[in-house]
């Protein structure tokens, strides 16, 4: 995922720099159709970088994410 650059204040003087991040994702069925495991992994290569920003505070995203979802259907 690639995020340009970003103002964060109203007369455009303060600007969060751009990133690019690498996530993935994997699922797969057991015990029939209707129930699928999955992982989501995000930021992969766990550079730092700024996700938003409201002037001169600036917010640091995680440097690695990882969840597990169990999914069913009825």
């Amino acid at each position: 995922m690639y995020v340009s650059d970003r103002f964060t204040s109203r007369d455009n003087l303060i600007v969060v720099p751009a990133f690019t991040r690498l996530d993935a994702s994997a699922s797969c069925e057991i015990a029939g159709p209707r129930l699928t495991l999955g992982v989501v992994a995000h930021n992969l290569t766990k550079r730092g970088y700024v996700t938003s920003g409201t002037g001169v505070v600036f917010f640091a995203a995680p440097l690695r994410r990882i969840a597990v979802q169990l999914t069913t259907a009825f």
